[in-house]
């Protein structure tokens, strides 16, 4: 005698794996939050090394006074994002999520401008990461 069963998960099979599923996806969604914010900082940091470099390069080769900003933006990701760069006079502000932090192009030398926004968790300002 030969039965036509079809095989198939219980309800409780199905339960288990959801709640072992959303007990991995809690433990885990923090640290990719993390993981974003920080692959973030790497590329605003990486950003603003370049333009340093082709700041000191440009400076060499027409000195200070003849400094083109307009050139310099173009080692800066200026495309609106949660990680990306705004032009401003002078200079530019990166932003990171809800962290902002402003670059002023001063005498050949690009200077951090702390602001409120732009401190870390233990009160460390996001100037000292740059």
């Amino acid at each position: 005698m030969s039965f036509n069963r079809k095989n198939a998960f219980s309800l409780l099979e199905v339960i288990l794996a959801l709640l072992i599923m959303g007990v991995l996806f809690t433990l885990a969604l923090p640290q990719f939050a993390n993981y974003r914010q920080s692959s973030c900082m790497t590329k605003l940091q990486l950003q603003v090394f370049n333009f340093k470099l082709a700041l000191k390069k440009q400076i060499n080769q027409q000195g200070i006074p003849n400094i083109d900003l307009m050139a310099l933006y173009t080692n800066l990701d200026l495309k609106p994002s949660n990680c990306s760069f705004q032009t401003q006079k002078n200079g530019f502000v990166a932003i990171n999520g809800d962290k902002q932090i402003s670059f002023i192009v001063k005498n050949g030398i690009l200077e951090c401008q702390p602001t409120k926004s732009a401190r870390l968790h233990n009160n460390e300002s996001l100037c000292d990461v740059f």
